[in-house]
């Protein structure tokens, strides 16, 4: 019976590290991969299923693989899958509560609750959860995590709906809470990374108040925060996205406030961030996409300067981002395709409608429809990457892309 223990308790710790594994690979998130992830996932869910059956008054196994179900729908949510998201978020809670009614409900669970709570958008709940924890243990990080992340989001709420005194309040809860986090611990890229989206959020409120320079203050110190993220993980894709936005609410605030040169020397910036991110993640074509609107947006900048031959310069390389992409066969022209649908997407961090960039985006939509048709007719038949890639979610209600 020992041995038979040993042996179990060995294959538990192998199914632990491999699920490990799979969700924490920076290289399965990388577009075009996440599908082997999810497979992956899957496959580590039926060894779960399979020790809870052998083992159904197992605490542990349950939990793990109430988890794993939590994992497999952020995975899903990835993918654009928001009908199985949905569903395996509310598995998680099922068995998450499952545990707590039992009896096993330790302040961890509590927290990863909280967390399958928010993906439901059950901010009260999260909210109650978060705060019992933190007051039994005030320096319980992932509750402090997703306490911020909740605050976050009732700040978005509350400035679309117009109430800028409440969003405000929300987002200096979140901050605090961020702050806190990155005491804690400062060489975590997603505390400092969430911390600096704070930040630019908080410059976002204050620019709709008519406060530019205390807005360009926070926009400054939030890409501070972005910077030290993307250089801890220069192949993240989201550090990378979050620090050109930042850098565009600075440059444009520059500009306003007559700072020319200071927002020019920003724009070269975002024409070098975009460049590395194109170089650390040569595989995500779309990411050229990024790097073209770079060079165009710092053209057009030096052009209103008047700096005729250096905008001529950017604009070439602008030209020849897009010239040096392949579009030979059918997945090259797909890729292609994710290029153009890049250029398609709303600007981040936009203050104010810009009826130039509406008529370059639905140009880019025709662009993308256009470079699709191409790679279907010379063959391409992956029905599951049109259906799941985030980036044409702009243009699914197209007749064209039906």
């Amino acid at each position: 019976r020992a041995r038979a223990e040993a042996n179990f308790d060995k294959a538990r710790r192998a199914v632990d590290e491999y699920l490990a594994q799979v969700t924490g690979s920076q290289l399965l998130t990388v577009p075009g991969l996440q599908p082997l992830r999810e497979d992956l996932l899957e496959a580590a869910l039926t060894f779960y299923a399979e020790f809870t059956q052998e083992r159904a008054d197992d605490p542990t196994l349950q939990r793990e693989l109430a988890s794993a179900r939590y994992r497999l729908g952020r995975i899903h949510s990835e993918l654009g899958d928001r009908d199985e998201a949905r569903q395996a978020n509310q598995e998680a809670i099922r068995l998450f509560e499952q545990l707590r009614d039992a009896g096993h409900f330790n302040l961890d669970l509590q927290a990863a609750l909280a967390q399958a709570y928010f993906y439901s958008g059950q901010y009260e709940d999260v909210v109650s959860l978060c705060e019992d924890v933190l007051r039994a243990e005030p320096g319980h990080l992932e509750a402090a995590s997703v306490l911020a992340d909740t605050r976050n989001e009732q700040a978005t709420a509350s400035g679309k709906q117009g109430n800028i005194e409440a969003a405000l309040g929300f987002h200096q809860q979140a901050f605090e809470l961020r702050e806190a986090l990155v005491a804690s611990d400062p060489n975590n890229p997603r505390y400092v990374a969430q911390l600096g989206g704070t930040v630019n959020n908080l410059g976002v409120l204050l620019d709709r108040q008519g406060k530019r320079e205390p807005a360009l203050a926070m926009f400054e110190r939030g890409v501070e925060y972005a910077q030290q993220a993307f250089e801890r993980e220069p192949h993240s894709l989201l550090w990378g996205l979050w620090l050109c936005t930042g850098l565009s609410n600075v440059a444009r605030k520059q500009a306003e406030l007559g700072r020319d040169q200071e927002a020019l020397a920003t724009y070269q910036r975002i024409v070098f961030v975009s460049r590395k991110r194109v170089f650390e993640n040569p595989a995500v074509t779309s990411l050229r996409g990024d790097l073209y609107r770079a060079h165009l947006t710092l053209g057009n900048f030096q052009q209103r300067l008047g700096n005729r031959s250096e905008a001529a310069r950017s604009f070439r390389a602008a030209r020849d981002v897009l010239e040096n992409i392949p579009q030979e066969t059918a997945d090259q022209l797909y890729e292609l395709a994710t290029v153009y649908a890049a250029l398609a997407q709303p600007v981040e961090g936009a203050i104010i409608p810009d009826p130039d960039a509406a008529a370059e985006q639905q140009r880019n939509i025709e662009l993308t429809l256009e470079t699709l048709r191409k790679a279907v007719d010379a063959g391409f038949d992956k029905v599951q990457s049109l259906n799941t890639n985030a980036l044409f979610n702009v243009m699914r209600d197209r007749t064209e892309f039906q």
